[in-house]
């Protein structure tokens, strides 16, 4: 394993979900150019309830758009602002363990990469993840989506052991949904973290 292997973020902004691979990675070495963003509440899960008029879908959609463009233009402090009050208001309309809040837990945890505030994307991560396994099951695609941001966060604060282990989880997660020789973008990807990890632990001979 060459030292000079590089993570990559594993949920690229301009997603139309968490399981499309049609996307840029960055590694995090180029953390200015960092590609990394909120995904889109009203696009990427079809399993969500319907349960907003379509005026809150339409507001929710301006605060999104709102949110990207600050992101953007790295105005991190307004993004955060907007992810957080979107959080806040998923909570009050759906409940604190729906799968809304989840997104926008999920969401929220992206954007704090963003300003590399790494132990809040780790808890935000963890608590979306949480709520996902139980509303969807543990073995959904959308667990592995936010397991594999919280091993990104955890290997930016050294904390490989963690990341490991959740890593470990969401190759597991995406191999029973996506193949287990596939080499899809999305496995490629863990597979290099799970790869940076090990290197970090000084266990190269399981690399």
């Amino acid at each position: 394993l060459s030292s000079k292997m590089k993570r990559v973020n594993l949920e690229p902004i301009g997603e139309d979900g968490p399981n499309n691979n049609n996307s840029n990675t960055a590694t995090t070495n180029d953390k200015e150019e960092r590609n990394s963003g909120p995904i889109d509440i009203d696009t990427c899960s079809p399993h969500l309830p319907s349960q907003m008029t379509e005026t809150e879908r339409r507001n929710l959609a301006a605060m999104h758009k709102l949110g990207y463009t600050h992101l953007r233009k790295s105005q991190v402090d307004q993004a955060i602002t907007i992810f957080t009050e979107i959080l806040r208001g998923q909570k009050e309309r759906h409940g604190k363990h729906s799968l809304q809040a989840a997104m926008a837990m999920h969401n929220l945890g992206v954007v704090y990469v963003k300003a590399r505030q790494y132990k809040e994307t780790s808890k935000l991560c963890e608590k979306a993840s949480k709520i996902r396994r139980e509303e969807l099951g543990k073995d959904h695609l959308d667990v592995a989506v936010s397991l594999a941001q919280m091993g990104v966060a955890l290997m930016e604060l050294s904390k490989y052991e963690g990341a490991l282990v959740v890593f470990r989880e969401a190759l597991r997660i995406r191999r029973l949904n996506l193949g287990q020789d596939c080499n899809h973008t999305l496995i490629v990807r863990i597979l290099n973290n799970i790869g940076c990890a090990l290197f970090e632990l000084d266990k190269m001979e399981e690399a």
